[in-house]
C-alpha cells in the first residue's frame, strides 16, 4: 500500500517515488525473460510501466508487481509453494508466473473501472 498510494500514510510521498525513479539503466531481459528498464532503489523496473520485487528460497517464490495505468497504478501480490529444485522452480516460473502476474494486473485494472 505504501508503494501505491503516495505512501499511504507509512512512507512520506516523496521516499516511495524516491525508491522507484530510475537510479541504473538497465536493458536486456531477466530470468523470466522480461525486458528490463532499469532499476530503482531495490524495485526493478520492466517494460510496460510494470515495477516491481521478488526473492525466493527452495520451495517458495514471492513477487510484488505495480503497473502505472491510465485508470491509476494498480499492483499485484503473488506468493507460490513449489518445493522442486532450483531447475524446477525456474522452469515454472518461466513458463507460468508472467501470465498469471498479467492476468492479475488486467484484473485490478478492470476492477478501477
Amino acid at each position: 500500500a505504501a508503494h501505491m498510494n503516495e505512501g499511504a500514510g507509512i512512507l512520506a510521498a516523496e521516499s516511495a517515488a524516491m525508491m522507484h525513479d530510475r537510479r541504473v539503466v538497465l536493458s536486456g531481459y531477466d530470468a523470466l525473460h522480461d525486458q528490463l528498464r532499469g532499476n530503482g532503489m531495490g524495485w526493478y523496473q520492466w517494460g510496460d510501466s510494470q515495477s516491481g520485487h521478488g526473492g525466493a528460497t527452495p520451495g517458495f517464490l514471492s513477487e510484488i508487481v505495480m503497473q502505472e495505468r491510465a485508470e491509476g497504478t494498480v499492483g499485484m501480490v503473488l506468493m507460490m509453494n513449489l518445493g522442486c529444485s532450483f531447475r524446477c522452480d525456474h522452469d515454472v516460473t518461466t513458463a507460468q508466473f508472467i501470465p498469471i502476474r498479467e492476468l492479475l494486473l488486467e484484473t485490478a485494472a478492470a476492477a478501477l473501472n
